[in-house]
């Protein structure tokens, strides 16, 4: 199939069922000319932050360029790259200006870096894309037109599947909450918006002073907790994006971590709801080393009280990688529920199951 942008074009190769894709990825490469940036400001900015992803990170900015919805920018943030990934972002804007590419002087993270990003964003939408999974051909565009069909709307996410290190679907998320209300309620214990699938409003984030420098995991779960009511959530019924899961990515590798922040922001939350002038004791500490020792006192009482739940936690998703065959993941999280909760005997059977295969 071959769509048309301006005076470039570009191809887009089926998916998952070609054998001459490389390993790992779904699609082969896409063919591209450059494209030149639209006159003006444009429409979105997409915020993407990335460290040592030389194997994924093409395929992700092929989703980008095979948009329906041209007009974009993507702000990319590349975290001190060691492999080839600041090679692959070079080609990436010679070939297409809309790519405008950043490099710190030192590693700061994924938290610093989109707010380092959003301050370089000219559009008045900001969507996120992180750089191992895909985005819909036509996730922007079905996303920009929601918004603008509902001006209440402040955030968007929309269903999504979970992919593997290969490219093959895991599960598909599509009984995800649609409307404001369900979100919130979502929100109370869990996350129903997927952080790189997401469109937000400019205004929205730059009202909230971007993301918690403090939170430098479940920055996102902090962020919809903070979104005032004024502003209402949404996820599309479509799934227009693709979530990789694998052994290298944030969320396993610091798992523990995100529960415990996760944790902390709603406590911190309800806080905010009882408190007159709507502040939580973060917003009262303005130095950030005050704030720093703040969480780790909350993350020790925290583990303390709760590593049970914790346990049972990583026990669940040992089993749900073990059931989709990702033993090396499974070994993982069952090695977390033991040291948790070493009289947690279930993990011992199934951490046994993941290394003998």
């Amino acid at each position: 199939m071959r769509r048309h942008l301006g005076n470039g074009f570009f191809k887009i190769k089926a998916r998952f069922k070609n054998t001459s894709a490389k390993p790992g990825y779904p699609f082969r490469p896409i063919l591209i000319r450059p494209l030149a940036m639209p006159p003006g400001s444009p429409k979105i900015s997409i915020l993407m932050s990335v460290y040592n992803d030389e194997r994924f990170l093409p395929l992700a900015l092929d989703s980008l360029r095979a948009q329906t919805e041209a007009d974009f920018e993507v702000i990319v943030l590349d975290d001190c790259s060691s492999d080839g990934t600041a090679a692959l972002l070079r080609q990436a804007q010679a070939q297409d200006e809309r790519f405008r590419v950043f490099r710190p002087d030192r590693r700061q993270g994924l938290t610093a870096n989109l707010n380092q990003a959003l301050s370089y964003a000219r559009g008045d939408l900001i969507a996120r894309m992180d750089s191992d999974d895909l985005s819909d051909p036509k996730r922007l565009e079905r996303q920009a037109a929601f918004l603008r069909e509902h001006p209440n709307v402040g955030v968007a996410g929309c269903f999504f599947e979970k992919i593997d290190a290969n490219g093959h679907t895991l599960e598909t998320q599509t009984t995800l909450p649609l409307d404001d209300t369900g979100i919130r309620q979502y929100l109370q214990g869990g996350n129903p918006l997927c952080h790189g699938a997401v469109i937000i409003r400019k205004s929205v984030l730059t009202a909230l002073n971007g993301y918690r420098p403090c939170f430098k995991v479940a920055q996102d779960y902090d962020l919809w907790l903070r979104i005032p009511p004024e502003w209402q959530f949404a996820n599309i019924p479509e799934v227009l994006y693709s979530h990789r899961r694998h052994g290298w990515s944030i969320s396993y590798q610091k798992r523990l971590l995100q529960h415990q922040m996760k944790s902390l922001a709603l406590t911190l939350y309800r806080e905010r709801q009882h408190a007159p002038d709507h502040l939580d004791a973060l917003d009262r500490l303005t130095d950030a080393t005050a704030q720093q020792a703040f969480i780790e006192r909350f993350m020790r009482q925290d583990l303390r009280e709760n590593h049970a739940r914790y346990s049972h936690l990583f026990l669940e998703t040992g089993r749900r990688s073990l059931r989709h065959r990702q033993r090396k993941e499974a070994r993982q999280q069952l090695q977390m529920a033991i040291q948790l909760n070493p009289w947690q005997l279930k993990a011992y059977r199934y951490w046994l199951e993941a290394y003998l295969g």
